[in-house]
């Protein structure tokens, strides 16, 4: 098993850390830094500080065991991984664009949303969940043209944590959401940043991770060519983003596409039972 990729940042220097979390297709790491480390195999690309390992076998790891990163790769557990002759460096960084979203290329991109939300047929619960999101969406893009930092504290305030999966529905369309601003609006991004960085506690440590990365101007390789795709006119990133996950892939892009696309006005959702994912 070799490093073939890695998605930066990671430590430039040596470290010890622990095993966070395990799963089929990827590994968290406890590292140095606030975000968890990724070791994974996944298809679709790479994340903010992670390490691709095609031939990933996480079935001897366990939360808890050792971790310890150097300049020739990581010892996680008992599994050596040593970087590739011709390991690869992706920056994660989103590249603001001097491009604006080509309207064709967003309704291409939310016509494939809306095809895989039909696919999906999620639960009552759920539905009740999207529709208070996607009025929440609404309403944080009012604030973000307002530049209103109190109405983005709250609108923040109500999506983190909410919904169901790894990565709780809500936090998936903030990140989503401020990956778009990174890219076209830089300034609506400082904003946002700023109103929901303290809100990060109220989310488990692996969204919590990926929500620091976003906030920080990084996000993963599909969630960039999605974007990149909105100016150019490609179709290939927001197909590659749909298949991750269950749903956190949609999730995202409805994020995307609430900031980069005039939209009406949601009607407010009936109030319901709120569910929150309890924080790690």
């Amino acid at each position: 098993m070799e490093i073939a990729a890695v998605g930066l940042p990671v430590p430039l220097e040596s470290w010890t850390g622990q095993v966070h979390s395990v799963f089929h297709n990827s590994v968290n790491l406890r590292g140095p830094g606030e975000a968890l480390l990724c070791v994974h195999r996944f298809p679709f690309g790479l994340l903010p500080g992670s390490y691709l390992v095609p031939s990933l076998d996480t079935s001897g790891l366990r939360p808890g065991d050792r971790a310890v990163g150097r300049t020739a790769g990581l010892w996680v557990g008992k599994l050596e991984l040593p970087l590739a002759p011709d390991v690869r460096y992706v920056d994660t960084r989103i590249p603001p664009s001097r491009q604006p979203v080509r309207p064709a290329a967003w309704t291409a991109q939310r016509r494939a949303l809306v095809l895989r939300r039909a696919e999906q047929q999620e639960n009552g619960w759920m539905e009740g969940v999207y529709a208070r999101l996607t009025w929440e969406l609404a309403k944080l893009r009012t604030a973000v043209e307002a530049r209103d930092l109190k109405e983005l504290q709250q609108r923040c305030a109500a999506m983190v944590g909410l919904g169901q999966g790894l990565t709780p529905t809500g936090d998936d369309m903030l990140l989503g959401a401020l990956s778009a601003l990174h890219m076209y609006r830089p300034e609506g991004a400082a904003l946002l940043a700023e109103a929901l960085k303290p809100l990060l506690p109220c989310t488990n440590d692996i969204s919590r991770s990926y929500l620091w990365q976003a906030l920080e101007g990084r996000a993963a390789t599909p969630v960039i060519m999605a974007l990149e795709d909105l100016a150019s006119g490609g179709g290939r990133g927001a197909v590659t983003l749909l298949d991750i996950g269950h749903s956190s892939g949609g999730d995202i892009l409805e994020g995307i596409l609430s900031m980069t696309a005039p939209g009406e006005e949601t009607k407010r959702p009936k109030e319901g039972t709120r569910e929150r994912k309890e924080a790690e």
